[in-house]
């Protein structure tokens, strides 16, 4: 197999302050044989991509401008939109998520490459993530954390990963997305429906695969005012 072993998507939307901080520490992994998709779909007037700017020329970045219509913003979740069009693209034996306000220690990728690279068996991987709010000064404070503590998924105590589990939690085999129902990712999920598309697409992988747990806490989730979910 040629070109990157792993494809990272990070999709971008109105969080400039907070997206520089995410990018920044995937350029910084430790395992550096990876493309690194940004999919940049704000309506903050350019901000956005001006923050993130001095970051774009790392050869590993895939930047895409992506415009949506108020129409279509309202007719879909636009991350799940541009997840189902781009993970077709990944050129990568694996695939990672991060949103843009999150945070991963260096070591994430590689960790996690070792991990699914020692069995051929394991075709995805979830790992401990601190959940972290901000406060009224503008920094963040730690409120707890979501501990990768056992097997997960299909034919194991924890069958259901949905909300149990973060979209950036997880690394898998890109090869996941020719075995589970297209669209990946619920695009209209129903009004009532109190899951976000990400923990849907997890329940797919959960359904057909065994999640393998690392233990190490390596993503901080931070809760911003917007979510990357939202239909704006």
């Amino acid at each position: 197999m040629t070109g990157p072993l792993v494809s990272v998507f990070t999709p971008s939307f109105n969080k400039g302050e907070y997206a520089a901080e995410a990018i920044s520490c995937v350029l910084a992994q430790t395992f550096g044989d990876f493309e690194y998709w940004i999919l940049e779909n704000s309506t903050d007037h350019g901000h956005t991509r001006q923050a993130i700017a001095p970051l774009l020329g790392d050869p590993r970045i895939v930047y895409e401008e992506i415009s949506l219509t108020a129409e279509e913003r309202e007719r879909a979740y636009p991350t799940a939109v541009l997840l189902n069009r781009y993970y077709a693209k990944a050129a990568g034996r694996y695939i990672f998520y991060l949103s843009d306000d999150d945070l991963v220690i260096p070591q994430t990728l590689q960790r996690c490459v070792e991990h699914l690279e020692d069995d051929p068996a394991r075709w995805v991987c979830w790992f401990s993530m601190w959940i972290s709010e901000r406060t009224p000064a503008g920094g963040f404070h730690r409120v707890g954390g979501i501990a990768a503590s056992q097997l997960a998924g299909r034919d194991t105590l924890m069958p259901s990963v949905d909300c149990r589990i973060d979209g950036g939690q997880v690394m898998h085999r890109t090869a996941c997305l020719d075995e589970i129902p297209h669209p990946w990712f619920p695009e209209t999920p129903a009004p009532d429906d109190a899951r976000h598309a990400d923990g849907v697409f997890l329940e797919k992988l959960a359904a057909r695969w065994q999640l393998w747990p690392l233990p190490d806490f390596m993503l901080t989730h931070r809760r911003t005012p917007l979510s990357t979910w939202d239909r704006r």
